[in-house]
Formats: structure tokens, C-alpha cells, sequence
């Protein structure tokens, strides 16, 4: 076979250049192609290390080692001839992943529906608690005084301002005003000039809401939003309320910053009034009712600071004192005696245990009236008063106390009652309460004649956030619920 002979060829060849004795310059013949084809069973294994070019490679190796003996050289070709046999394998290319760019969505719509302003802003605008419903809303105004409005997108605790070319919305503003540990987003958006440049500017008011077991702070934040045609930014921003429930103890802390827009010397200035009280129930495990005083109302001192307009935010004044703190720990009357000496009493049932209530009775003339009451025993006061304007003086009995149920929102409610007397049976003809919003005479309820028809009103204020206070009106007979508060 052809095989055989060139493998006999070969050791013939590598036998005559092993005889042939050495010189120093040897004589190097010229090289010898072999082209071998081998069988399919004999092709050799492929080699982790891949020659790309095996016949470059041979040939380089043979001028390397030109100057060794002729066995060497022979030895060198017949490796190099064999490598050269084996056909490299090609590492597999890995794929390669096409980037589809994201679509570039534009809002061409001058009022765009809820899904649109969606799609466009790249944000689920869906209730955090419900996905089925949307928590959007949208306002159309002139924030930047270009005579064209703007789309202002609520989404507590985000706005976006999204302003008009004249074929599509940009966004020009984003804010985020955060919605606290335990997020129950609330924000509100109302447009006023505070820099009196003719423009309005975006009054965003964020709550943020945070706590632990049966204690809830709510801290509302004010950010006062300036535009120009291309951007707007924030020029001032303040925490203007922080309120505070224990209603494990019964205890409140109110603290606000009453703000308003003046115009002093033709010069644009925010005018803030910080007011607040305390109301804690001194009282923790370990500690009895006599260790020390539990009930205190602390008013907090009341300061006045002046933000003037330096044409690019509002710049913080001194802060000036308006009133200093003060503590009062008793704020009671348990008996009282009407004009004709009929007399009334409040008998008290002090608790000892870790409870946010004491328990009052109310008596006439040593007989009692109806049942126990909650009530703070520091801050209960009985009285006669002519509220009906029948000329005889009904009992009104005022009281603090605390309970979830009535106002889920507020952990410390004063409640108004009142009875008719005529010297043997009382009649129940007022009940109504709110919460503890103020701490000159610590009001939730009061009587006041709020329609000047020489009669007293009960006024309540509200038991929750989102509810106005209430008026109610004696119509003959007791007190009834007649129209809610306007909004100032």
C-alpha cells in the first residue's frame, strides 16, 4: 500500500541521518512535504492547544533549529507533518443578544386619560391597596406664566408638572414627598401667588404617617413650588403640623405652624406662627398614681419667624418668642349649685391599674345619674347653665377621656353632656364630643351662640382629619345635629 512505503521512507531517512557523523556546519536538505490522509478510525484526537496555522508554525520551527543535526531536524518535521494533521477545533461563538432600545412614548393628548399619563410617566398611578382603582388626580394651571397650562399629576406622595409645547407634554417637575414607615399616602395641591409675581405656585401639602402599637404621629410637610417656563423648584419647605396619639395612655401632642402669604414694603414674605400643647398621662408600668402627677397639660412656647422673598426662595428670619411655655395639671369643678340650691356633684373612682380613664358619677341631690362615665379626673368639671333659654339652668357636665371607639383618630376627646332637672328626674338633652384641639380651654366641644339668636350652640370639633366640626341646635326639645362648620 502507498501508506506503507512513505512510513518506510521515513526510517530509512531518520536511520542514514543517526550514521552520519557530526560536523560543524551540517548540510540542512530541503524540506520534505508529506501529505498523509488518514483513515476516519485513525484520525488522532484534537488537541486542547490549536495550531491556526500548522504549516506557518512547522516551517518556523524547522529555521529554529536549523543548526542541529540532521535526526533532530527529521524528528522536528515528522511532529510538525503530524500536528499539522489534525484539523483544529473552533470554540462555538456565544450568541449575540440584540438590545432592543425602549420606546420613547409621547403624550400628544391635551387631556390625557388616567392610562395614558400612566404609560407616559413610566409609574403605576394605581392605588397602593387597591390595584383595580386609581389614586390620580389632575390639575390644569398657569404655574409658569406662559399663558398656557400646565398638567399638574397628583399621585400621593408624588406630583409631576408636565408642561404643553403645543403638540405634546414634557415633564418639567417631579417631587416626591414621601409617605413614611407605615405609608398611607395623603397629599393635597392647592394654587396660590406667594411670590406675587402674577404666577401661582404649587402648594403641595404632604402627609407622612409613622408609629407602633396604638401610637400613630402624622407630619404634614408644606413644599412651595416656583416654575419658570422650563422648570420649577422648591423654595421653601417646612413641616407645618405634627400630631401625636398614645392611645395606650390616652395622651396627645399637637404642634402646627399656622402659615400665610403677607406683602410688607412690596416685598413677598411667609408668615409663620408655631403654636402646640401636651397632653401626656404620666403614667408607666411600675409607677403608682400617687408616685407623682400623671394628668399635666404643657403649652409649648409660641414663636413668630418671618420668610422673606429674595427672588429666588423664601430665606428664614430670626424667630421671635409670642408667648412663654406653661404646665397645668388641674383643670376641675366637682360640685356646683344651681340658683335655687339645688346642688350636683361628680363622684370619682380614681384607677390605680395602667388604664388611659378614670371613672366618673354624676349626682343630683345625692341621686345618681345615669352610669359610670370615662372621664380624666384632673379634667371634669359639673356646672349649672340656662342653655335652653327656658329661663331654668340645666346641669352641664364636661370631661377628657380616651376611647379608640368613638374617635379612631384621636386619642383624647372632651365630651359635652346636659340635663334637664325638675327636682326629681333628669333628662339627657346633649351629648356630643370632639377631639382635644386646643389648649386654652383644652376645646373638643363648646357652647357658643354661633347664629346670634341669643342661644348657646354646641360646636364640636372634629373626630378625624377628613370630617369638619360640627353645630348642634336645641330645637325644643334637645340638642340635634343641625349643619356642619364652613371651611374657613
Amino acid at each position: 500500500m502507498p501508506r506503507t512505503w512513505i512510513t518506510l521512507a521515513i526510517l530509512i531517512l531518520l536511520l542514514t541521518a543517526c550514521a552520519l557523523p557530526e560536523t560543524n556546519t551540517p548540510t540542512i536538505p530541503s524540506p520534505i512535504s508529506v501529505t498523509l490522509t488518514p483513515t476516519p478510525s485513525q484520525t488522532p484526537e484534537p488537541s486542547a492547544t490549536l495550531t491556526p496555522n500548522p504549516t506557518e508554525n512547522a516551517q518556523a520551527t524547522l529555521n529554529a533549529n536549523a543548526t542541529n543535526n540532521a535526526a533532530h531536524y527529521a524528528t522536528s518535521v515528522v511532529a510538525m507533518t503530524s500536528t499539522a494533521l489534525v484539523k483544529p477545533t473552533k470554540t462555538p461563538s456565544q450568541p449575540t443578544k440584540t438590545l432592543t432600545p425602549t420606546p420613547i412614548i409621547s403624550l400628544t393628548n391635551r387631556e390625557p386619560s388616567f392610562e395614558e399619563l400612566q404609560n407616559f410617566l413610566r409609574t403605576s398611578l394605581k392605588s397602593m391597596w387597591r390595584e383595580d382603582k386609581w389614586a390620580v388626580e389632575t390639575f390644569y394651571e398657569d404655574v409658569n406664566g406662559d399663558e398656557v397650562t400646565e398638567l399638574i399629576v397628583l399621585h400621593s406622595p408624588e406630583i409631576f408638572v408636565l408642561s404643553w409645547t403645543g403638540a405634546e407634554y414634557v415633564k418639567i417637575f417631579y417631587l416626591n414627598g414621601g409617605c413614611g414607615p407605615r405609608c398611607f399616602p395623603s397629599s393635597y395641591l392647592k394654587f396660590e401667588d406667594w411670590t406675587n409675581d402674577g404666577g401661582a405656585e404649587i402648594i403641595f401639602d404632604n402627609v407622612q404617617i409613622w408609629g407602633g402599637t396604638g401610637y400613630w404621629v402624622y407630619e404634614t410637610t408644606r413644599f412651595i413650588n416656583h416654575c419658570t417656563k422650563i422648570s420649577c423648584e422648591t423654595v421653601w419647605e417646612k413641616m407645618i403640623s405634627r400630631t401625636g396619639d398614645d392611645y395606650n395612655t390616652g395622651s396627645i401632642e399637637r404642634e402646627q405652624y399656622k402659615t400665610k402669604s403677607i406683602i410688607e414694603n412690596g416685598q413677598p414674605i411667609i408668615r409663620a406662627v408655631k403654636t402646640g400643647f401636651n397632653f401626656y398621662d404620666h403614667f408607666y408600668p411600675g409607677l403608682t398614681r400617687d408616685d407623682f402627677e400623671y394628668n399635666v397639660l404643657s403649652v409649648i412656647t409660641s414663636t413668630l419667624t418671618l420668610y422673606p422673598w429674595d427672588g429666588t426662595r423664601f430665606v428664614s428670619g430670626e424667630e421671635q418668642i409670642v408667648s412663654l411655655p406653661y404646665q397645668v395639671d388641674f383643670w376641675a369643678n366637682y360640685q356646683a349649685v344651681s340658683s335655687n340650691g339645688t346642688q350636683t356633684a361628680i363622684t370619682l373612682d380614681v384607677e390605680t391599674q395602667i388604664t388611659p380613664n378614670d371613672t366618673c358619677t354624676l349626682s343630683i341631690t345625692d341621686k345618681i345619674i345615669g352610669g359610670p362615665l370615662l372621664c380624666k379626673h384632673d379634667f371634669t368639671s359639673v356646672s349649672w347653665q340656662d342653655i335652653t333659654g327656658d329661663g331654668q339652668e340645666e346641669v352641664v357636665l364636661q370631661l377628657l377621656y380616651s376611647d379608640p371607639g368613638d374617635a379612631p383618630w384621636c386619642a383624647v376627646q372632651q365630651r359635652l353632656l346636659a340635663y334637664t332637672w325638675d327636682g326629681q328626674t333628669a333628662t339627657l338633652i346633649a351629648d356630643a364630643s370632639g377631639c382635644v384641639t386646643r389648649p386654652e380651654d383644652l376645646y373638643g366641644v363648646r357652647l357658643e351662640d354661633y347664629d346670634g339668636d341669643g342661644l348657646p350652640e354646641i360646636i364640636a370639633a372634629q373626630l378625624d382629619a377628613d370630617n369638619p366640626e360640627r353645630i348642634y341646635k336645641f330645637n325644643g326639645t334637645e340638642f340635634v345635629f343641625w349643619s356642619e362648620m364652613p371651611q374657613k
